[in-house]
């Protein structure tokens, strides 16, 4: 109630005052609406526009899983091969003399023409093991395949087999004499009764670097083969070497390599000389090897000793036993 009378009584005084008085008055009226009235919209400004902060570094999307098929055939082109396979045959090079794999239907090398297979392949083997060394000092190996149905992929001009089975395969390996090894492979056609391969196998091996081979190809009306191989050492540093591939039919060597080897402490030189039939028309190359190899290191020029060991078969002259 007094604050009513005072401005009743201030307003009175304004307006006895003069119209100076008044003027003054409405500008202050008229300064505090518009400050208010900024303030207010300020206050909406800032609350409609929230302050940025910096930008996220990482953005992260909020999706709903979804199931996908994952294709399950692969196209691949060549041969189909088993993850394992068994082959029955003398040993020559590290490798089966006998190129006939009575667990492998495919019959053709490369993958411009895959083998049709509707067979099982029969095979038996019976080894004789020392008991006191745990050396096998005999094996011998039999083995067939039964055709259910004829093949019908072949090459032009290859006549389809009309029998029921294949050739006998059939290995003997005797090691039963120290330091000699004897291997016999045969292929045996029971319907003519003859051998369409024989291999023979004779080595003398001591150790890993002193080896001696002798062996004997034939293939009916294809080849006809002596193989004779050595490595030995002539001293303490030098080693020889060498090999020769005769064919009977043609008379004539198909391969011939020589060569030698000189170790010290520290390192080790090895030279082959080689010559060879490199094309089926018969043309003959010759290649020179040089390596040079440095113990505990690394070697330099072409890998001679993996060729030897490939060539020579039994020969692993470092830390071999017999």
């Amino acid at each position: 109630m007094n604050t009513m009378n005072r401005l009743n009584a201030l307003l009175g005084e304004t307006l006895s005052s003069g119209p100076r008085r008044m003027g003054v008055i409405a500008g202050v009226v008229v300064l505090v609406v518009a400050t208010a009235w900024m303030a207010t919209r300020g206050g909406q400004a800032d609350a409609a526009e929230p302050a940025q902060g910096p930008s996220p570094a990482l953005t992260v999307t909020v999706v709903a899983p979804e199931a996908t098929r994952w294709v399950k055939t692969l196209a691949a082109t060549g041969s189909l091969e088993a993850w394992q396979e068994a082959s029955v045959g003398a040993e020559v090079n590290g490798l089966r003399l006998s190129e006939v794999r009575l667990f492998d239907p495919q019959r053709y090398v490369g993958g411009d023409r895959l083998a049709d297979a509707n067979q099982v392949a029969l095979g038996v083997t019976s080894r004789v093991v020392d008991p006191t060394s745990g050396r096998q000092v005999l094996s011998a190996t039999l083995g067939q395949v039964r055709y259910f149905e004829a093949p019908r992929v072949g090459l032009p001009g290859e006549p389809p087999p009309r029998a029921s089975a294949s050739d006998l395969i059939g290995e003997l390996s005797v090691a039963a004499y120290g330091r000699w090894k004897v291997d016999l492979g045969l292929q045996w056609d029971p319907s003519r009764h003859q051998a369409v391969r024989r291999e023979l196998a004779l080595q003398y091996r001591p150790d890993g670097s002193r080896v001696l081979n002798l062996g004997y190809r034939y293939r009916e009306d294809r080849l006809g083969q002596l193989d004779a191989s050595f490595a030995w050492p002539v001293s303490d540093r030098w080693n020889v070497f060498g090999r020769q591939v005769y064919s009977l039919r043609e008379n004539t060597a198909i391969e011939s390599f020589a060569g030698f080897e000189y170790k010290d402490c520290c390192w080790k030189l090895r030279f082959v000389a080689r010559r060879y039939v490199s094309t089926r028309t018969g043309e003959r190359d010759t290649a020179v090897g040089i390596q040079l190899e440095l113990n505990g290191l690394s070697s330099v020029g072409v890998p001679t000793g993996a060729f030897l060991e490939r060539s020579i078969r039994g020969y692993a002259p470092e830390g071999s036993r017999p």
